[in-house]
């Protein structure tokens, strides 16, 4: 870690495979200035996978998502939960003064984005939704061949991420 530069500690709430990627390739890229010091996930199995995934021992193992926003240091609160939880975990970052990251979708209804937009102007506080598959490989040359007319004319697209959640 570069000694300019301010360690950001963060607090994920769940712990399923998609935090375990996104959150380890920030872990990765940030040659050592992140640091997660807290995880919450109603299943504490994901939670320890979790930490192991990140080669994270220290990070604590928490009972409630309040208690991993409220863990000391937490900077960031990195929000992976199902999306119709989202809502209330950002609220709840920006309430206890903490940055925010959510994956997408922001919420699940048009009254709950405008609620997070406006806690988030009040705040101050920085805040981002993450598109984590924007720039994969896959959808990239899928984007490359709709684009290049190889298809022909694409009428209709019928999409489905059938993943099982973790």
């Amino acid at each position: 870690m570069s000694d300019n530069k301010k360690k950001i500690n963060v607090a994920v709430i769940a712990a399923g495979s998609r935090s375990r990627g996104v959150t380890g390739n920030l872990l990765r890229d940030s040659e050592g200035n992140v640091k997660v010091v807290a995880v919450f996930d109603p299943d504490k199995k994901q939670s320890e996978c979790a930490i192991k995934h990140w080669n994270s021992p220290d990070t604590a193992i928490c009972d409630t998502y309040e208690e991993a926003i409220s863990t000391p240091g937490v900077d960031w609160v990195m929000v992976f939960s199902p999306n119709a939880h989202h809502k209330e975990h950002i609220l709840a970052g920006f309430a206890a003064g903490k940055n925010v990251f959510t994956e997408k979708p922001l919420a699940t209804s048009i009254e709950d984005c405008q609620e997070i937009f406006e806690a988030h102007q009040k705040s101050g506080l920085l805040f981002a939704t993450g598109f984590v598959l924007r720039y994969s490989k896959l959808y990239r040359k899928a984007k490359e061949l709709i684009t290049s007319g190889k298809l022909g004319k694409v009428l209709s697209i019928d999409a489905n991420e059938n993943i099982t959640p973790a």
